[in-house]
């Protein structure tokens, strides 16, 4: 998919507030990330299922992650541009109280899937 194309379709999801499912790493062919978030449908006026697939990571950093036994996961903010790869900066929030984290990442390729 071609980056312009992508871009256009990750802005039409409110990435603020948005309830993350998991959050995954994976190596071998590569690092890989993969976030699963359920975002609300209000044309179907129920919840969906979205995957973002981060792959190619050339470069990722996070900060300290702590959780506790009722943690939960939410993207707070998802700010994302293309140059000669795709630069994202993302903030979660864990809970009320609780400490939030960012994760930094340079990718070749993202993915978008919905269900």
């Amino acid at each position: 998919m071609l980056p312009n194309t992508l871009l256009a379709q990750l802005d039409q999801y409110s990435f603020h507030d948005l309830p993350i499912t998991s959050i995954q790493f994976t190596s071998g062919e590569g690092l890989r990330m993969l976030i699963t978030a359920t975002p609300y449908n209000e044309v179907a006026e129920a919840y969906s299922v979205l995957h973002l697939k981060f792959s190619g990571i050339s470069a990722l950093q996070m900060d300290t992650v702590t959780l506790f036994e009722d943690s939960e996961f939410e993207m707070y903010r998802f700010d994302y541009r293309y140059d000669t790869c795709f630069e994202c900066e993302m903030l979660f929030l864990t809970g009320f109280g609780k400490p939030g984290f960012t994760i930094k990442l340079s990718c070749s390729a993202i993915m978008r899937e919905e269900e």
